[in-house]
């Protein structure tokens, strides 16, 4: 049946853990998203992002209105051709983006990226509120 020879043969080498080289997980993890955390304090906005083993040559911060776009790309280390067959992976690698909308405005201006120990660190100063004093004509 078709069903059977789906199951001992595509799935029996995607759950057989005796020879992995039958199936490359890696290629499922190519496509990721890094793990971030926003904190707001009383005049910055800040963000922390987890990118262990990417320089910072690699990475890409812009701002556009409220919207922060975090993006760049972890590289497949460079394998020897001597070197040992990899049988298993499970490496993200690829290029990625993040985009989140801040909860207020902030000064363009302002805004100071820095990359220590696999995270990027973004801390943006608020925009002060611009209250303003508007007689209505009433017609």
């Amino acid at each position: 049946m078709l069903f059977d020879a789906f199951t001992n043969g595509f799935m029996n080498d995607i759950f057989e853990f005796g020879d992995r080289s039958k199936f490359n997980r890696s290629a499922w993890l190519s496509c990721w998203g890094p793990a971030l955390e926003l904190r707001e304090t009383e005049d910055t906005i800040e963000v922390d992002v987890e990118v262990p083993g990417i320089d910072k040559q690699n990475l890409k911060v812009d701002l556009h209105g409220s919207k922060l776009t975090i993006s760049g790309e972890r590289k497949k280390p460079e394998e020897e051709k001597a070197g040992p067959l990899i049988r298993w992976s499970e490496r993200c690698v690829g290029a990625f983006s993040r985009t989140i909308t801040l909860p207020q405005p902030v000064d363009e201006k302002l805004i100071h990226a820095s990359l220590n120990n696999g995270i990027l660190s973004i801390v943006m100063k608020k925009k002060n509120p611009e209250f303003t004093t508007r007689i209505v004509e009433i017609q």
